[in-house]
């Protein structure tokens, strides 16, 4: 089993737990708190549904502050995305 493979089923298996506890919709309940939306976008690997829905890049939090700066700095600021990510 490969290290890629044993991560993504740990983090499957405590994401499962989480949810089975109720941390997960604790977690839920906090959609403005980066911690929680971090370890929610590591319970969702290979959930796509999931990442989906945290509407989240696949950026460091600083990096999402930058960029939100400065597009918010330039009102007719426009912006083309392309990639493969959720």
């Amino acid at each position: 089993m490969s290290l890629k493979s044993t991560y993504a089923g740990m983090a499957q298996a405590l994401g499962g737990a989480a949810e089975a506890s109720g941390f997960a919709g604790w977690l839920e309940r906090r959609p403005h708190n980066r911690t929680a939306r971090w370890a929610r976008s590591l319970f969702a690997i290979y959930d796509i549904d999931a990442m989906t829905r945290l509407d989240l890049p696949w950026w460091s939090f600083d990096a999402i502050d930058k960029v939100d700066a400065h597009l918010a700095a330039r009102r007719h600021a426009r912006v083309f995305e392309y990639g493969s990510g959720a």
